[in-house]
């Protein structure tokens, strides 16, 4: 039976059960969120991003590629056009929704993830000895690997970040973006309350998993709360087990995946 690697909340996730279900293709659902460090799971998707998906000893990631290899092994019902032309388009804007051309960068400032260099490659010093155009030879390289370059606007505190997303009319013409902007915190309080009473979280642990998520070390933790470092060591290791979480990387990862919640309840004064 094949399986899908990914959570529901995922469109990409979605996209993939869809094509499964439309054809009537057996499948079962093993909840991967994006980022996992699992072994397995890296194999089939060097980058960490979902759907991945096995069929028998055969692995694929990346939606798009995936729905295109599930029209070709279940034909009927078809959801590409016949025409070659026609379904290449087609092909063409879901890998373009999903991961759109963007122009690349250059210049000494680049910050480039660990796993981005692992999956890409360096910069090649062979084919630019004098150094320029190696940045634009990068992020092409990135780009059709289906990465996206991101905008930091500000220093510090008040640096913001941003991805800019060129959106296609029906012709396949760029008529407008999208400009989607990073989070300010990488939980919101009513999210992080949400997930606290999920996992039935102590007061003194979601303090804590808090901290965390704000980037503090344990040992900043316990001289922020005036406790000793062995007291937050026991609480984080209280929070892994809750969650069924093998490291504070996990853990974090878990929380960043939070969706956003906005309380709609209003104070009214009564008098």
């Amino acid at each position: 039976m094949a399986t899908v690697f990914g959570v529901s909340p995922s469109p990409f996730v979605r996209k993939v059960r869809v094509v499964l279900a439309e054809k009537n293709v057996p499948y079962e659902l093993a909840p991967v969120f994006p980022g996992d460090a699992d072994a397995k799971f890296r194999a089939m998707s060097p980058l960490g991003k979902i759907p991945a998906f096995k069929d028998g000893e055969r692995t694929l990631c990346d939606s798009s590629i995936i729905c295109s290899y599930l029209e070709r092994v279940h034909p009927t019902p078809a959801l590409y056009p016949q025409d070659p032309y026609d379904c290449a388009r087609a092909l063409w804007q879901h890998a373009g929704l999903a991961y759109p051309a963007l122009p690349t960068g250059n210049g000494f400032c680049l910050y480039i993830r660990r796993s981005v260099i692992d999956a890409v490659g360096l910069l090649d010093e062979a084919a630019f000895p004098q150094g320029y155009g190696e940045e634009n030879d990068f992020c092409q390289r990135a780009s059709h690997r289906g990465l996206r370059h991101l905008i930091c606007l500000g220093r510090g505190a008040g640096r913001l970040s941003l991805s800019v997303l060129p959106l296609q009319d029906g012709l396949g013409r760029t008529a407008q973006a999208l400009l989607v902007l990073g989070k300010r915190n990488l939980c919101g309080e009513l999210p992080m309350l949400a997930f606290a009473r999920e996992h039935q979280l102590t007061a003194a642990e979601q303090q804590v998993l808090q901290a965390l998520c704000a980037g503090l070390q344990p040992q900043e933790i316990a001289q922020r709360h005036g406790v000793a470092i062995s007291t937050v060591r026991t609480q984080i290791a209280s929070v892994r087990a809750k969650t069924a979480t093998e490291s504070i990387r996990d853990l974090v990862a878990m929380v960043a995946q939070l969706p956003p919640m906005q309380g709609v309840l209003r104070v009214v004064e009564l008098r």
